[in-house]
């Protein structure tokens, strides 16, 4: 509504003009380039040590015009690296409201301004308000704005300054470069071939290759790599054409395109944004180019469609989301856009590669913030998910996307970047900001997600619940099977997934068991699955105890004294050898027995039935009977062979069912 507001403005604004202001002529006409603003007072128009202010002389304070869709002009300050425009305060159209230069904000009403001709060689710079109101210079003191009466202060000289073009002032900050050091190929006037062969041709340059949205710099080595670069170009674009489409449109970087340069020093930083130059050390480019050329394409593309998911965040968003997001909400940007360009399954594996609690393995919490996880209490622990999120806001936004589809989704960050643009600015308490997503993403998706966020420990206020209380619930239903937050998950066979999940909640499986699944399971460890097991149905503590010589493992003792477990001899029980098939499947018999549940019986007909020890034979028929173990393929049981862990929860949580539902 906003943005509409500020679309009805400008043409008001418009047709203001051009009833009451003399029709321009093609040398009064503004455009893009370069200049410096000076009033018929003689004072220039100056960026100071980031203020805006007034000079006597030029000193180099040069402005960068670029023109909108509107006729209206975004009026960069001269180190365009720093995003800095010429910015209404709180777009408060009000008489004597003053003008400063800030960052980009998205809020094109403050940001943008109307260059009127005046028919003398001046110009007003007016709002794109229709109050008439325009820049006022104000002697050494910062510039206002005031209703237009003929001053001199209001008229202002632009002449123009013959500078290097924005390919340039971005090289020669990361390079170190002159104009005459760059050519530029425009990929739309090319093909794969030509685009090639241009580059070859000109390996004594610095080789800029523009596309619609995104302009790639690559050393001459590493674009002899592409043999598509023309594909290349074209893939970006359409990444950051799809980040575009799913946040309405509002926040078209920086109203212009995306620089990706590489700089040369192989110490810099992998890769970084800095208003719309984004840059990546050479080895990050190398590897990016190996990667594209071996086919994988998600490795070559997540980096810059993170960085592209920066710009798009930042530009709209970053009110909203600054100071606890900044590593989070661009990649849901980024696998929605690289799913558009045919990478859907590559991206959510990619999401699914996050390690550990809440996406981040210890040594990762010691990495960014100095602390040690396993030494934090909740608060603590909550506060730094906050601060290096990167998968617990990408997770739970895939598991929205996963049940409910992108367009409550594509709601939610078009929403996010409209209120930006009205004004809306990140609060410095972080719960205003939790609460503002929780209650927005519920409208979008119709649902109440409350219960969800409770469930990841980062509650919304009470206040925020009544806001969304009357809406429907069922994604919580949904969540129970799709959250797949189990530690160390990732190291488990896909096809465990859903099982190891259920025996998770369930509380099946105990904390030293919830990694590497596909080891082997040990005896002492199913002793310690079939105790989860045992006093979860029966909701009460094994105290019995029978001791062994080599270990003093509790688990064990349990087992060992409901009959589960026997030893291997001399009062020993050998805990850390590995359990086999046909002594998992005894366990199993024998801890439904010690339960009051005995199993169905029936003769095993498995084809190695001659391999199967006496002792187990008939607890192998039962798990038949039962399903809950199943043979190895071609009618074998392979009674000898190792069981793992997962295969050994599992079994557990198969007994589980069978027993809850007896």
């Amino acid at each position: 509504m906003k943005t509409m507001k500020s679309l009805i403005a400008l043409l008001i604004c418009a047709a203001i003009i051009t009833a009451f202001v003399p029709v321009a002529t093609a040398a009064e006409t503004i455009t893009e380039g370069t200049y410096t603003i000076r009033s018929q007072n003689g004072l220039y128009l100056a960026e100071i040590n980031g203020s805006l202010g007034c000079s006597t002389t030029s000193d180099n304070y040069i402005w960068h015009l670029k023109s909108t869709e509107n006729g209206a002009f975004f009026v960069y300050a001269e180190d365009v690296l720093k995003n800095m425009l010429l910015d209404l305060n709180n777009d408060w159209d009000i008489e004597g409201n003053t003008v400063g230069i800030f960052t980009y904000t998205g809020y094109i009403a403050a940001q943008t301004w109307l260059f009127i001709p005046n028919g003398d060689g001046s110009y007003q710079i007016r709002t794109v308000h229709d109050s008439g109101r325009v820049i006022t210079e104000n002697g050494s003191l910062q510039p206002t704005i005031q209703t237009y009466t003929g001053a001199s202060s209001q008229k202002w000289t632009l002449s123009p300054v013959a500078s290097d073009n924005d390919y340039t002032l971005f090289m020669n900050v990361v390079i170190g470069t002159t104009k005459s050091d760059i050519i530029t190929h425009y990929a739309k006037n090319e093909t794969n071939s030509s685009l090639k062969n241009l580059l070859a041709a000109n390996s004594d340059k610095h080789n800029m290759v523009e596309g619609e949205y995104v302009v790639l710099h690559f050393p001459n080595d590493i674009w002899a790599k592409y043999s598509d670069p023309k594909t290349l170009i074209d893939t970006y674009d359409s990444i950051y054409r799809a980040q575009l489409e799913i946040t309405g449109g509002k926040t078209n970087a920086y109203n212009g395109k995306l620089f990706f340069l590489t700089d040369h020093n192989p110490n810099a930083p992998y890769m970084y944004a800095s208003g719309n130059l984004c840059a990546s050390n050479l080895s990050a480019a190398e590897n990016n180019a190996n990667y594209w050329a071996a086919g994988d394409r998600i490795s070559a593309l997540w980096g810059v469609g993170h960085e592209i998911g920066h710009a798009m965040v930042n530009t709209g968003m970053g009110r909203l989301f600054e100071g606890y997001d900044g590593e989070s909400w661009n990649n849901v940007l980024n696998v929605y856009s690289l799913g558009q360009v045919g990478l859907n399954n590559e991206a959510r594996q990619w999401v699914n590669q996050f390690p550990g609690n809440y996406g981040y393995s210890n040594d990762k919490y010691i990495q960014y913030t100095g602390r040690d996880y396993d030494e934090l209490n909740d608060e603590e622990r909550i506060s730094d998910i906050l601060a290096v999120n990167t998968h617990i806001f990408v997770k739970l936004p895939m598991l929205l996307v996963d049940n409910y589809g992108w367009d409550g989704m594509r709601i939610f960050f078009t929403k996010a970047a409209e209120d930006c643009a009205g004004g809306m600015s990140a609060s410095t308490d972080i719960q205003v900001r939790i609460d503002y997503m929780i209650v927005n993403l519920s409208k979008a998706y119709n649902m109440d997600l409350s219960m969800l966020f409770d469930y990841w420990r980062v509650a919304p206020s009470e206040s925020a619940r009544r806001q969304i209380v009357d809406l429907p619930m069922e994604l919580v239903i949904a969540a129970s099977y799709s959250l797949r937050i189990v530690p160390g998950l990732n190291s488990a066979s896909p096809w465990a997934h859903d099982y190891i999940f259920e025996a998770y909640t369930a509380g099946l499986i105990p904390d030293a068991l919830q990694s590497v699944y596909g080891r082997a399971t040990t005896r002492a460890e199913y002793c310690a699955l079939a105790v989860a097991l045992y006093e979860t149905v029966t909701g009460g503590e094994i105290t019995v105890r029978k001791t062994f010589d080599d270990t003093n493992d509790v688990n064990v003792e349990k087992m060992a004294a409901l009959e589960v477990v026997n030893g291997v001899g001399n009062n020993r029980f050998a805990p850390n050898d590995t359990l086999t098939r046909e002594q998992a499947a005894t366990m199993i018999s024998r801890l439904a027995n010690a339960i009051g549940k005995p199993l169905a019986r029936q003769v095993s007909t498995f084809s190695d039935n001659s391999s199967i020890a006496s002792y187990a034979f008939e607890a192998v028929g039962q798990m038949q009977a039962t399903e809950i173990m199943g043979g190895v393929g071609n009618n074998r049981f392979a009674p000898k062979s190792d069981y793992t862990r997962e295969q050994s929860i599992i079994t557990m949580l198969r007994l589980y069912n069978i027993l809850i539902l007896a």
